[in-house]
Protein backbone atom coordinates (compact mmCIF):
# COMPACT_ATOMS: atom_id res chain seq x y z
CA UNK A 1 0.00 0.00 0.00
CA UNK A 2 2.71 2.31 0.76
CA UNK A 3 4.60 1.73 -2.55
CA UNK A 4 1.23 2.57 -4.30
CA UNK A 5 0.72 5.73 -2.59
CA UNK A 6 4.31 7.04 -3.08
CA UNK A 7 4.27 6.39 -6.16
CA UNK A 8 0.48 7.45 -7.20
CA UNK A 9 1.19 10.72 -9.28
CA UNK A 10 -1.44 12.70 -8.75
CA UNK A 11 -0.44 14.05 -5.65
CA UNK A 12 2.56 15.86 -7.73
CA UNK A 13 0.18 17.14 -9.76
CA UNK A 14 -2.18 18.66 -6.80
CA UNK A 15 0.51 20.23 -5.27
CA UNK A 16 0.88 17.41 -2.32
CA UNK A 17 5.08 16.89 -1.58
CA UNK A 18 5.83 13.49 -0.65
CA UNK A 19 9.01 14.19 1.61
CA UNK A 20 9.09 11.08 3.19
CA UNK A 21 8.92 7.16 3.37
CA UNK A 22 9.97 4.94 6.13
CA UNK A 23 10.10 1.46 6.82
CA UNK A 24 11.58 -1.30 9.55
CA UNK A 25 12.54 -3.76 6.39
CA UNK A 26 16.20 -3.84 6.26
CA UNK A 27 15.24 -5.09 2.39
CA UNK A 28 13.41 -1.82 1.68
CA UNK A 29 15.40 0.50 3.75
CA UNK A 30 17.37 2.22 0.95
CA UNK A 31 15.58 1.93 -1.86
CA UNK A 32 13.77 4.52 -3.71
CA UNK A 33 10.26 4.31 -4.12
CA UNK A 34 8.46 6.97 -6.25
CA UNK A 35 11.52 9.43 -5.96
CA UNK A 36 12.49 9.02 -2.24
CA UNK A 37 14.66 6.97 -0.56
CA UNK A 38 12.90 4.99 1.94
CA UNK A 39 14.37 6.05 5.47
CA UNK A 40 14.43 3.71 9.07
CA UNK A 41 11.69 4.61 11.33
CA UNK A 42 14.45 5.13 13.95
CA UNK A 43 14.91 8.23 11.65
CA UNK A 44 11.45 9.52 11.73
CA UNK A 45 11.79 11.91 14.80
CA UNK A 46 14.60 13.89 13.29
CA UNK A 47 13.20 14.23 9.80
CA UNK A 48 9.43 15.43 10.59
CA UNK A 49 11.69 17.58 13.27
CA UNK A 50 14.08 18.99 10.53
CA UNK A 51 10.78 19.11 7.81
CA UNK A 52 7.99 20.78 9.60
CA UNK A 53 5.67 17.82 8.33
CA UNK A 54 2.49 18.65 8.96
CA UNK A 55 0.49 15.27 7.08
CA UNK A 56 1.40 11.53 7.74
CA UNK A 57 0.13 8.93 6.15
CA UNK A 58 -0.03 5.71 7.90
CA UNK A 59 0.17 2.45 5.76
CA UNK A 60 1.14 0.22 8.92
CA UNK A 61 -0.08 -3.21 10.79
CA UNK A 62 -2.62 -2.77 13.34
CA UNK A 63 0.04 -3.66 15.37
CA UNK A 64 2.10 -0.25 15.56
CA UNK A 65 -0.59 2.44 14.30
CA UNK A 66 -1.51 3.61 17.79
CA UNK A 67 2.08 3.42 18.62
CA UNK A 68 3.07 5.63 15.03
CA UNK A 69 0.07 7.84 15.46
CA UNK A 70 0.74 9.02 18.74
CA UNK A 71 4.92 9.26 17.96
CA UNK A 72 4.11 11.51 14.86
CA UNK A 73 1.58 13.47 16.71
CA UNK A 74 3.71 14.74 19.53
CA UNK A 75 6.37 15.96 16.77
CA UNK A 76 3.67 18.17 15.94
CA UNK A 77 1.68 16.50 12.85
CA UNK A 78 -1.82 17.91 12.93
CA UNK A 79 -3.10 15.31 10.23
CA UNK A 80 -2.79 11.79 9.65
CA UNK A 81 -4.66 9.81 6.48
CA UNK A 82 -4.90 6.28 7.84
CA UNK A 83 -4.72 2.84 6.00
CA UNK A 84 -3.69 1.29 9.25
CA UNK A 85 -7.06 -0.92 10.20
CA UNK A 86 -7.93 0.73 13.71
CA UNK A 87 -9.51 3.94 14.84
CA UNK A 88 -6.62 6.37 16.19
CA UNK A 89 -6.82 7.73 19.57
CA UNK A 90 -5.47 11.40 18.87
CA UNK A 91 -5.49 14.79 20.27
CA UNK A 92 -8.39 16.60 19.62
CA UNK A 93 -6.20 19.63 16.98
CA UNK A 94 -5.55 16.36 14.99
CA UNK A 95 -7.59 15.57 12.38
CA UNK A 96 -7.51 11.62 11.25
CA UNK A 97 -8.97 10.37 7.83
CA UNK A 98 -9.70 6.80 7.82
CA UNK A 99 -9.39 4.79 4.67
CA UNK A 100 -11.17 1.51 5.07
CA UNK A 101 -10.08 -1.43 2.19
CA UNK A 102 -11.72 -3.94 4.05
CA UNK A 103 -15.19 -1.44 4.32
CA UNK A 104 -14.74 -0.42 0.65
CA UNK A 105 -14.54 -4.25 -0.91
CA UNK A 106 -17.30 -5.10 1.17
CA UNK A 107 -19.50 -1.59 -0.28
CA UNK A 108 -18.22 -2.68 -3.79
CA UNK A 109 -19.35 -6.29 -3.93
CA UNK A 110 -22.84 -5.36 -2.00
CA UNK A 111 -22.87 -2.93 -5.22
CA UNK A 112 -22.83 -5.41 -7.35
CA UNK A 113 -25.17 -8.31 -6.03
CA UNK A 114 -22.44 -10.81 -4.84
Amino acid sequence: MGHAIANYERFKREGVILKGVFDVDPLTVGTVIGSVVVKHMDELDEFIKANEIDIAILCVPREVGQKVATQVTELGVKGILNFSPLDLDVPSDVVVENVNITDSLFTLTYLLGE
